[in-house]
């Protein structure tokens, strides 16, 4: 919704439109590695800002499954010349759990795929000679440039997918359908140089100003669960059954929206059948292998099978692919989207070569689509409007200055601050987004964590402060929804909150920090080390005085005041509004609020945090003679001489025998005692600045 009213305000304003600021201000952000559909914005313009951003995305969620749904019914029809086969084809694509999955997380980028079986389509008309070689390079230049301008990741996957569908096919084809596929070489090259050209502005600006994604994800975890390929999640009407949402409430660590891999039982028939039979045909072939391919990639670098009484891991051939400039970044659970356009184009075939009479097309016709028709709950598609009158109603022109920079709270993606920010038309800057954060001017900071969701935060006024100061923030919005949480702790600002229509503004004092580098070093380097101290002083007297290594965790250390609750800030359950409640996630008591006490099989004693590798660089040589091991990050072991891969920030862990332990507490108890809260205070300033 943000993006629908970004571009056409950038373009009206003169400014540039993939390097913005007014996200993660004052450094701002490339847009180029965010999810911006620039097409539908461009095109949806005169709606957007006629009934304004959210009625226009509601328009086009609910515009793209039938257009995807069209596109594929055209693809088939094109395959198979049968109308009712062809409509269950578009069926099967347009409104697949792939598709019903994304429109739950609104992800429009990965919804505005009609490009795919388009695409497709076109090389299908170029094989059979139905099109000359300058029309089929001018309309896929067309169809490859639209899409980059709505997913750069569908792109990129198009790519990938269609170079192997040509392998494949040149592979099980004939002489002379080989030499028709080797034509093609040419023109899809030529296309492609003339959509690159044609966005070499967004290009350059991908590459030329990259972003260093955070890795808070990976393939392994985005990967499609085996068991997904039978179970449906919620958004099928199936998979509303207890059993059924109960395990695919697991599935890609509750992310359901992404778990759209299910096929049902007549769709799997219907795959089994048609290559049974026609398997010495060179279709079956290709389209045999080529549903394998798709969905063993989908499954992403290894396939975890989780049996209690076998439980394995098998290495798959995603490594290939995870280092292409385009593709290290792509989800394999989004694959799914080409195992559903296979299936479509496989039942198309299967209904208008193998099922002649009408009554067998009707019964599997009905089994399809009870198997795998959407939810029939309108709740679950639907999502409460959250914005306050506040940003709705125009008011907070009287309370805030144009274009000055702003935090709400709720933070970053807990909240829908970029949709208030775009309801306003850019009002104001953010210190804040939902896209990723730059990792050296944000996530760096100790504080910013806790924003999200709680973290024990030893010193957070300091903190808030010198982040504040550093991000050149004006005011601190608070929702009344959240003011509980936040109140006592923002009442250290020395400011007076004004209540205003559903909102709580706490006015800044601007005040620069003159030598930013120095002063997060201080903060990071004494926020690292005197939470590690504390945690490892704290184990060590909880053990001494009769605890249990086995019943050391976070919370007990929280219960017995070793981690006192002054010192854990923020939001205690992550949500994100309008996809799904994540509260279930990260509930291990060994490792949460940013720190991990616990235990290893072998009874060791393991302590750690979240650490940034140059600021707790000198508590890792105190403690390097005093461990048994040192990870960082973790699971990987510390070298010698340098930090794992040479990564910047990450867990950092320490494992204790019962007698280190007590060594490594001995050494840091000196630096562990009672802080008088005024002495940092009277060190930083109230405006966090370093004296």
């Amino acid at each position: 919704m943000w993006s629908l009213v970004w571009w056409p305000h950038a373009l009206a304003h003169g400014v540039n439109p993939f390097l913005t600021k007014i996200i993660w201000a004052p450094l701002g952000f490339n847009l180029t590695w965010s999810t911006t559909i620039t097409l539908a914005s461009l095109l949806f313009a005169p709606l957007t800002l006629t009934i304004g951003p959210v009625a226009t995305y509601n328009v086009l969620c609910l515009m793209s499954l039938p257009i995807d749904a069209l596109c594929a019914f055209i693809l088939c029809w094109h395959i198979t010349r049968d109308y009712s086969a062809s409509l269950l084809g578009g069926y099967i694509f347009g409104f697949s759990p792939f598709m019903l999955g994304q429109l739950t997380s609104g992800h429009l980028h990965l919804l505005l795929v009609f490009a795919v079986p388009l695409s497709l389509y076109l090389v299908l008309l170029r094989i059979d000679e139905q099109i000359s070689r300058l029309n089929f390079t001018l309309l896929l230049a067309s169809i490859l440039f639209a899409q980059l301008l709505l997913s750069l990741e569908i792109f990129a996957t198009i790519t990938m997918f269609g170079a192997l569908g040509l392998l494949l096919s040149w592979s099980f084809s004939s002489d002379q359908y080989r030499e028709r596929i080797s034509d093609l070489v040419a023109p899809i090259a030529c296309a492609y140089c003339v959509a690159t050209l044609a966005a070499a502005p967004y290009f350059y600006y991908f590459f030329i100003y990259s972003v260093r994604l955070a890795p808070d994800s990976t393939a392994a975890f985005f990967s499609a669960d085996p068991l997904n390929l039978l179970i449906p999640t919620p958004s099928i009407e199936l998979g509303r059954f207890p059993w059924f949402s109960s395990v695919s409430a697991g599935f890609i660590g509750g992310w359901t929206g992404e778990a759209g891999a299910y096929i049902s039982l007549p769709l799997a028939l219907i795959a089994v059948v048609f290559a049974y039979r026609h398997w010495s045909e060179r279709e079956g072939k290709l389209l045999g292998y080529g549903l394998a391919a798709v969905i063993l990639l989908s499954l992403g670098p290894t396939l975890n099978i989780n049996l209690p009484a076998f439980p394995f891991r098998v290495a798959l051939p995603w490594w290939i692919f995870a280092k292409l400039p385009l593709l290290k970044n792509a989800y394999p659970a989004r694959f799914t989207m080409y195992t559903f356009l296979l299936l479509a184009i496989i039942s198309a075939c299967y209904l208008a070569r193998d099922l002649s009479t009408a009554s067998a097309r009707a019964i599997l016709t009905a089994a399809l689509i009870i198997f795998s028709l959407p939810n029939s709950s309108a709740a679950y598609w639907l999502t409460p409007l959250d914005t306050p009158a506040f940003f709705r109603d125009g008011t907070y022109r009287h309370y805030l200055s144009k274009g000055k920079n702003v935090l709400i709270l709720p933070y970053a993606y807990t909240g829908n601050s970029m949709l208030w920010q775009a309801q306003t038309k850019m009002y104001f800057d953010m210190a804040e987004g939902t896209t990723a954060p730059p990792p050296s001017d944000f996530r760096r900071w100790p504080i910013f964590t806790s924003l999200t969701k709680r973290a024990y935060v030893p010193d957070a006024a300091d903190q808030f402060k010198a982040f504040a100061a550093e991000h050149r923030v004006t005011a601190i919005i608070v929702t009344d929804g959240v003011l509980p949480t936040w109140q006592a702790f923002l009442s250290i600002l020395d400011a007076h909150p004004v209540r205003a229509k559903g909102v709580s503004i706490y006015r800044l004092r601007v005040m620069g920090v003159p030598d930013v580098e120095m002063t997060w070093r201080s903060l990071r380097s004494r926020f690292d080390t005197e939470r590690l101290s504390a945690l490892i002083v704290g184990s060590e007297k909880y053990l001494s005085h009769g605890g249990d290594l086995n019943s050391l965790t976070v919370h007990r250390a929280e219960e017995s005041a070793l981690i006192s609750n002054n010192e854990l800030v923020g939001p205690s359950i992550l949500t994100a509004p309008g996809v799904q409640d994540y509260s279930r996630q990260n509930r291990d008591p060994h490792f949460t609020d940013g720190v991990w006490i616990g235990k290893t099989p072998d009874g060791l004693a393991v302590v750690g945090e979240e650490a940034w590798h140059v600021a707790a660089a000198p508590l890792i040589d105190k403690l390097r003679t005093v461990s048994t091991r040192i990870y960082f990050p973790y699971p990987h072991e510390l070298g010698e001489t340098a930090p794992g891969r040479d990564a910047d920030d990450g867990w950092l862990l320490f494992t204790f025998t019962r007698a280190q332990l007590s060594q490594a507490a001995a050494l840091l108890s000196t630096k562990t005692g009672p802080r008088d809260p005024t002495s940092s205070i009277d060190e930083y300033g109230r405006d966090g600045i370093r004296r």
